[in-house]
């Protein structure tokens, strides 16, 4: 990950925006690897990433940052058990983040959309899905 946003930052252009989205849903009986797995992929993942552009906008004193996480980091979910952690995961470290970068006057936001299936159904005139 290093090498990689070092190698983009070495180019005439320097790191102005980071716009990271990751995810996989999966249930309360998934087995510890599988938990390592998708929290490696949503949490590791996007920690590594906004870490490594994070000191880039630091010492550049000047970007946007912006990680979608999900309204599952806030609202519990039964079927979703691993994804709603890894997103609360990444909506924290947006939140430290912003912290630590804030006052170098790089910008950092998390957003955390709901299911547009979700939002649209009473705009669509259908039937609400309910998680059993």
């Amino acid at each position: 990950m290093r090498a990689t946003v070092t190698g983009i930052g070495r180019g005439s252009e320097a790191i102005n925006f980071l716009v990271h989205a990751g995810g996989v849903p999966d249930l309360l009986t998934t087995p510890t690897a599988e938990f390592a797995r998708v929290m490696a992929i949503n949490a590791t993942g996007a920690f590594s990433v906004l870490r490594e552009v994070g000191l880039v906008t630091q010492a550049q004193r000047t970007g946007s940052i912006a990680a979608v996480a999900s309204v599952a980091a806030k609202e519990a979910r039964r079927a979703y058990v691993l994804y709603n952690a890894s997103k609360a995961d990444v909506m924290n470290v947006c939140w430290s983040l912003a912290l630590v970068l804030g006052p170098d006057s790089a910008s950092v936001n998390c957003v955390g959309p709901r299911s547009l299936t979700r939002a649209l159904t009473p705009l669509l005139g259908l039937e609400p899905i309910t998680l059993r």
